[in-house]
């Protein structure tokens, strides 16, 4: 059984989904919700933002997140964080899940410059 589905995972994770930040006694999923947990408990420039500082760019972090979170349903049902994380898959993409994927990284160019340390280059 994978860890996320074991009685004790469900006690920490109310959606039983990988990634769970455990922070002291506070626990929480999603990686949306787990970003900004972290962009506002631990703020810039005390610590490395996790969002850009600037509003627009800000804006623009968070529409990709709810972008990737919204579409590539092939993609994330074939390739789940599970997969990601607990149980590689040999498993062939199908088609579906290989134009999303031509999609994500036509976005990926665009939007990430060369040799940038990140997204953002922040």
């Amino acid at each position: 059984m994978e860890e996320n589905l074991k009685p004790d995972y469900k006690k920490i994770s109310l959606t039983q989904r990988i990634p769970t930040l455990t922070h002291g006694d506070f626990h929480l999923s999603e990686s949306s919700a787990i970003s900004e947990y972290l962009e506002e408990t631990y703020p810039a420039p005390d610590y490395p933002a996790v969002y850009p500082q600037d509003m627009h760019l800000k804006a623009k972090a968070r529409q990709i997140q709810a972008w990737i979170r919204s579409d590539f349903m092939s993609i994330r049902e074939e390739r789940s964080t599970e997969v990601v994380f607990c149980r590689p898959s040999d498993t062939r993409l199908s088609e579906a899940a290989k134009i999303e994927t031509v999609k994500l990284f036509a976005a990926a160019d665009i939007l990430l410059k060369e040799r940038a340390a990140n997204l953002f280059n922040e």
